[in-house]
């Protein structure tokens, strides 16, 4: 599912779309509390962030919990450092990390993200 205009509430509503496994949130007011709700979807599989300047590390930390994400893009986040990214590692089972164009997204955390999961294919672009 890709969309760039929706509201908070919309999140919850995909939870009865049994068939979505991917969702892009691109260019819009995703919130930390948006984030949260995707936990109430297991059956997302990749998530990609674009463009959404709203929600904070504490929002990319809910991911953390979801229990069947296995790939996350970043892209053109401005507001995500370092410490977001490496937060991400706890994901259990993540298997692919793409980030590109996060400005506060330094070399060195992908080198200690590469060093924490070896096993996950990171790509910077």
């Amino acid at each position: 599912m890709e969309s760039n205009d929706y509201e908070p509430g919309d999140i919850l509503g995909l939870a009865a779309l049994r068939g979505v496994r991917e969702l892009r949130l691109l260019r819009g007011g995703v919130t930390d509390d948006m984030l949260k709700a995707v936990l109430e979807l297991p059956q997302i599989t990749s998530i990609h962030l674009r463009d959404c300047q709203q929600f904070t590390g504490r929002g990319l930390a809910h991911l953390i919990a979801h229990p069947s994400i296995t790939s996350v893009k970043l892209e053109d986040l401005d507001q995500i450092t370092d410490a977001d990214v490496l937060q991400l590692t706890a994901m259990k089972r993540l298997s692919s990390l793409n980030v590109l164009n996060c400005k506060q997204i330094t070399p060195a955390s992908f080198d200690a993200f590469r060093r924490a999961r070896p096993e996950v294919k990171v790509e910077r672009q």
